[in-house]
C-alpha cells in the first residue's frame, strides 16, 4: 500500500506510525546498568503472568542477561547474568522470546557462521522465564551469512522465524509449523 499526503497548505508534516506521542516530551528515567555488559545487540521485554522480564544480549562477551522488573517494566530490575547458555553463543546478535504450546523459547542470532558449529540458537526455558535456559544450536539453515536480527511470528497455527540475512540482503523465513521443536528441512525455508 502506498501512502499519500493529501493535505493542502499544511504548516508542517509529521508521519507517526507509533502508538505513543512523539510530539510531547517524555520524562527520562535511569533504571540501572548491567555490570560486564558490552556491545548490546538485542533486547526484548515480555510479560508473563503479571511479571515483566527483559532479556539482553551482550555481543562482545557472548552473554545473556535476564532483567526481572516485577509487576511493572518501570521498576528497577533484578539482573541475572545467565552467562553463555551451554557455551553456544558466539558474537550473538538479536533476540526474540515467545511462548508456544505452554513453553517459553528464545531465539538468538549469531554473528560467526565461519564454522559449522555456529548457527541460530534456540533457548528452551520450559514453563517459566525464571528458568535457566537450555541452548540448542539449530544451525545456519544452509546460509553462510550472519543474521543481524530475528523475530518469531505466528501465522495461523504456524510459528515462523524471520531472519535478516545481512550479507545476502534478504529476509529468510523458517517455518516450524505448529511446534518450535519441529525438525527443519529445505521445504520449510524461504529466502
Amino acid at each position: 500500500m502506498d501512502i499519500s499526503n493529501n493535505s493542502i497548505n499544511a504548516d508542517f508534516y509529521a508521519w507517526d506510525f507509533c502508538s505513543d506521542d512523539f510530539l510531547s516530551y517524555k520524562e527520562e528515567s535511569d533504571l540501572g546498568s548491567l555490570l560486564g555488559f558490552s556491545g548490546g545487540f538485542g533486547y526484548k521485554v515480555i510479560e508473563s503472568n503479571g511479571n515483566w522480564f527483559g532479556f539482553v544480549i551482550s555481543r562482545s562477551n557472548g552473554k545473556l542477561y535476564r532483567l526481572n522488573y516485577g509487576d511493572s517494566p518501570m521498576n528497577s530490575p533484578l539482573v541475572t547474568d545467565l552467562g553463555n547458555p551451554d557455551g553456544k553463543l558466539s558474537s550473538p546478535e538479536g533476540i526474540d522470546i515467545v511462548k508456544a504450546n505452554n513453553k517459553w523459547y528464545g531465539f538468538v542470532g549469531s554473528l560467526n557462521f565461519s564454522t559449522p558449529t555456529q548457527g541460530i540458537i534456540r533457548l528452551d526455558f520450559g514453563s517459566s522465564l525464571q528458568n535457566v535456559p537450555i541452548a540448542v544450536n539449530l544451525g545456519n539453515f544452509g546460509f553462510g551469512t550472519r543474521f543481524r536480527d530475528l523475530k518469531v511470528i505466528r501465522q495461523g497455527i504456524d510459528f515462523i522465524l524471520l531472519l535478516v540475512n545481512y550479507n545476502g540482503n534478504s529476509l529468510v523465513s523458517v517455518n516450524f509449523r505448529d511446534d518450535l521443536e519441529n525438525p527443519i528441512d529445505g521445504s520449510n525455508i524461504l529466502n
